[in-house]
């Protein structure tokens, strides 16, 4: 039971994670990125505009991810949801990079 308990504790603070960056990037927070990097006059990556103009459909990643704990919280085998914390870091990952994707190749340039 602790161990459900455990899992399904770090879970949800991965997808809150998630919502938060979301909701972050949609309030004006793209804008910015974008501002700074015509400020320093650096191209974007192809990484950070593809992320970009998919961000109307990032909402899917944090939705996924809760349907697969659920899923693991119901079955439990336990090697999954050991795949699934992965895979719920790897999506926050994607999106956190994003837009730092860009400011790490200025920074390799500078």
């Amino acid at each position: 039971m602790k161990k459900k308990i455990a899992f399904y504790s770090v879970a949800i603070l991965l997808i809150l994670a998630q919502i938060v960056f979301i909701v972050t990037m949609y309030n004006g927070t793209k804008q910015e990125f974008e501002r700074l990097y015509k400020t320093f006059s650096v191209e974007q990556t192809a990484y950070t505009k593809f992320m970009f103009s998919i961000m109307d459909w990032w909402w899917i990643l944090p939705f996924a991810c809760a349907l697969l704990v659920a899923w693991t919280i119901w079955r439990w085998p336990g090697k999954l949801a050991i795949v699934v914390l992965l895979l719920d870091m790897a999506c926050l990952c994607a999106l956190v990079c994003s837009p730092y994707s860009t400011i790490i190749k200025m920074g390799a340039v500078v």
